[in-house]
């Protein structure tokens, strides 16, 4: 059993969990909203709250697998990272016990370092971090083909358009909407997970929340929603109609511009392990890439 110190996030925590995160560290990549989103691909988080730290807990596959993330501390206590693995570590040992490895999740991978005997695992890409800026008006000459896709629909599609800000008098049409492009063209089958997600997290519809809707000739085909949290604009939904050049494009850049958003980052979220989905992110040229790397150590540190 975990300790009753340690908590699963949920709808009524992750709050608590994101103040404590913004007291130690408010520059941390990964929001608590972000990673209460996790439980709709069947990772649990499960976090502990010091007066110095903030422990992080994922568990997977019917809790076959556990790990445990770095520790979110200040730059100040940075010299003493291994200590905090360590009480982290001893935070869930009696849980883990059984366990000939232990399984570690950092975005720093000089931790590999930290223990001896310490093998490297896999990795993924956790965040695409974007200048808002540069996406706003896809600005600079990399992102030359990405104006260009703007103009086209600019040209071809704007003067029956219509962008509006959501509204709550949406959430069926939108939902109905992301049903309709969340089908895996291989198997024809909706991906449930996208969809679940989608309508909790539009249902919170909390203050900073900023989302539009893309009509053309009155019919929706286009949708992105997110949440302001600290400087940074986390994207969680983004689906548009594909058969329209450009309408991805538009929407993104003209979003940012519809709910004058002047945070100085977008995070457009992980890429799921798929390497199409890595190839369109990255060919937004992000500033930053946060990579969450796996690694294990010996259960007798």
């Amino acid at each position: 059993m975990l300790s009753k110190s340690i908590e699963k996030i949920n709808i009524n925590n992750y709050q608590k969990l994101q103040d404590a995160i913004n007291k130690i560290d408010n520059s941390f990549m990964v929001s608590a909203l972000n990673l209460y989103n996790w439980k709709f691909y069947n990772i649990d988080v499960f976090f502990k709250i010091t007066d110095k730290a903030v422990f992080l807990y994922s568990h997977s596959n019917n809790f076959q697998d556990t790990y445990i993330f770095r520790p979110i501390i200040s730059k100040e206590d940075e010299p003493n990272i291994k200590d905090f693995y360590i009480e982290s570590i001893n935070n869930v040992k009696d849980f883990i016990k059984g366990s000939k490895k232990i399984r570690l999740a950092s975005h720093y991978e000089t931790d590999l370092s930290l223990f001896e005997n310490a093998v490297e695992g896999d990795s993924f890409n956790a965040a695409y971090i974007y200048k808002t800026e540069k996406l706003k008006y896809m600005s600079g000459k990399k992102m030359q083909k990405k104006r260009n896709f703007v103009n086209f629909y600019t040209k071809n599609y704007e003067e029956k358009s219509k962008l509006i800000k959501y509204e709550d008098k949406y959430y069926n049409d939108v939902i109905e909407f992301c049903i309709k492009e969340s089908i895996n063209p291989e198997t024809l089958k909706v991906r449930e997970t996208e969809i679940n997600s989608a309508k909790e997290l539009i249902k919170l519809n909390l203050d900073n929340a900023i989302g539009s809707i893309l009509f053309y000739e009155d019919e929706m085909v286009g949708f992105t929603y997110g949440y302001i949290i600290n400087n940074k604009f986390e994207i969680f939904i983004e689906k548009a109609n594909s058969k329209l050049k450009g309408s991805y494009q538009y929407l993104l850049s003209h979003n940012l511009q519809l709910n004058d958003v002047n945070v100085e980052w977008v995070d457009r979220q992980d890429d799921m392990s798929s390497g199409n989905l890595e190839k369109s992110k990255r060919s937004y040229y992000p500033e930053i890439i946060w990579k969450l790397m796996f690694f294990q150590i010996d259960n007798n540190f």
